[in-house]
């Protein structure tokens, strides 16, 4: 379900979907709610399914049990796409390119194990993504205890 999510944002982002209103926090929303179910599909995988806990417990536990690399990119890009789906009178509107950047790395979590589906589409800002990740060591989806032994 997370990649057609993902891939819906995307389409919003291409202009594909016509949506009133700003089509990058929209499609911000849609790339946050992959990355969530991404985040309760990885605990599940790691043995701590813990569906009443909040996104931030979920994501400390997802840092403890896999790979710090990935734990924190899947923490970073949901604090980033948590900011930019809250709307403030004093920021500007999220831009296409800064969601679409967000969006590919949610996109490289879910192609690196970190979730089930895999998305079907790929772009020139998830290839940069992805070549970010991998050089933070973000491929790796094994389990931090199975790492170090």
């Amino acid at each position: 379900m997370n990649a057609i999510g993902l891939r819906n944002a995307e389409r919003l982002l291409d202009g594909n979907v016509g949506a009133a209103g700003s089509s990058a926090r929209l499609a911000a929303f849609l790339a946050r709610q992959a990355l969530e179910e991404l985040v309760d599909e990885r605990c599940r995988a790691l043995g701590a399914d813990v569906p009443g806990a909040s996104m931030r417990s979920k994501l400390v536990i997802m840092r403890s049990l896999d790979t710090t690399e990935c734990a924190d990119a899947a923490a970073i890009a949901w604090n980033r796409l948590s900011n930019v789906c809250h709307h403030h009178a004093y920021e500007l509107a999220p831009t296409v390119s800064e969601v679409r950047h967000l969006c590919g790395v949610v996109a490289v979590l879910l192609n690196s194990g970190a979730g089930i589906d895999k998305p079907t589409t790929t772009n020139v800002s998830t290839e940069k993504s992805h070549s970010a990740l991998r050089r933070m060591g973000c491929q790796d989806s094994k389990r931090r205890s199975d790492r170090d032994r």
